[in-house]
């Protein structure tokens, strides 16, 4: 669905920014699918959730600007540019 730049803010001494490049798809799960890590997650990862579009207004998604990219667009396919 999406492709897009997120330069996120790290808590170094000095400040730094870490350059992220975000791949976001569309796909559908079984009814009967279980959310979990896969073999090798990122140590950073701290679960795995799947949520309804109409309810991501409701989580922490970060970036931020990824919820209504996802709400109002949720057909389009393109790079969409720097996240912030």
């Amino acid at each position: 669905m999406f492709v897009g730049d997120y330069f996120k803010p790290r808590t170094t001494t000095p400040p730094t920014i870490r350059h992220v490049l975000e791949f976001l798809f569309a796909c559908t799960i079984s009814d009967d699918y279980q959310p979990r890590n896969g073999p090798r997650p990122d140590k950073h990862q701290v679960g795995v959730n799947w949520v309804p579009l109409g309810q991501l207004a409701e989580i922490n998604l970060v970036p931020a600007d990824y919820v209504e990219l996802l709400i109002q667009q949720e057909t389009l396919r393109t790079y969409v540019g720097r996240i912030k």
